[in-house]
């Protein structure tokens, strides 16, 4: 098992190296002053091979490893089932709903689906992520996203 985390580490350290250096040599990093077609893939090579050397240091120190580390039961299938396909309902919803209430709308039904049944936090929850989405793609990247019917 050791040696199939350790490739899979080595993996996805090479391909975030891939990006990283595709963004930089390959893609432009910014178009008139927006982020342009290299922007997102450096990010993504950065978080991969960050992610990938923690892990791959995090393997190389474990001694053992769980045999049954994937669920194996109906209900741990179902559930990962069901917020697979609520991030589907999502994506679908974009154009009607807009971002804001997409997101908020899954994120608020994830997270009572995920057991917590407070109101504050399920409210807090999904406004909280809704307005960092918004405040990341549109105020800081200057990135449009779909504001469906409501205009929002």
């Amino acid at each position: 098992m050791k040696k199939a985390e350790i490739i899979t580490a080595l993996i996805f350290l090479a391909l975030g190296v891939y990006f990283i250096t595709t963004s930089y040599t390959t893609y432009q990093y910014l178009l008139d002053n927006k982020p342009g077609p290299g922007f997102l893939p450096r990010y993504i090579g950065w978080g991969m091979v960050t992610s990938a050397a923690l892990y791959l240091m995090s393997t190389l120190r474990q001694t053992s490893f769980p045999k049954n580390w994937f669920p194996t039961d109906r209900a741990a299938h179902l559930r990962i089932l069901t917020i697979i396909s609520g991030g589907l309902a999502m994506t679908l919803l974009l154009d009607i709903l807009g971002t804001f209430l997409s997101v908020a709308l899954f994120m608020g039904i994830l997270t009572w689906y995920l057991g917590n049944r407070s109101i504050l936090a399920i409210i807090g929850v999904a406004i909280g992520t809704s307005l960092v989405v918004q405040f990341i793609f549109i105020k800081w990247l200057m990135i449009p996203l779909p504001s469906g019917i409501l205009g929002f």
